[in-house]
């Protein structure tokens, strides 16, 4: 995804999603920064193989990006006196015979996320792509 614009007196828009390849040297597979001083960064690239079968049984997957910074005082952040964009989410390529999730202890989460855009105004970054085969 990209990441979210830059904020300002406006309300900025949040960054856009694309891609949709599994190969993280692809582009479009890393998570872009945000717009502005205060961007936060982009999401990475994790690939997951398992020949047979890969068990999930608590913890966390994820490639998401920064939230953005908030405007400084004077501004600075964001440029234009708006917060800075949020990064985008950026990739997980799963690739095994089956995948399952053993729900013990608040279970796993697998995510690539947006960031949060900083306050005032700057853009949520786009979601990442998580990718099963």
């Amino acid at each position: 995804g990209r990441g979210g614009a830059v904020g300002n007196a406006t309300a900025a828009a949040g960054g856009e999603a694309y891609g949709d390849s599994p190969n993280g040297t692809q582009p479009g597979t890393l998570g872009s920064g945000g717009g502005g001083e205060g961007g936060g960064a982009g999401g990475g690239v994790i690939h997951v193989f398992a020949e047979e079968q890969l068990t999930l049984y608590s913890g966390r997957i994820s490639a998401n990006g920064d939230r953005g910074a908030a405007a400084a005082e004077d501004g600075a952040a964001g440029g234009g006196g708006g917060g800075g964009g949020g990064g985008s989410g950026g990739t997980i390529a799963v690739r095994a015979g089956t995948v399952s999730v053993v729900s013990t202890m608040g279970g796993a989460t697998v995510t690539a996320d947006g960031g949060v855009g900083g306050s005032p105004g700057g853009g949520g970054g786009g979601g990442g792509r998580l990718w099963l085969s």
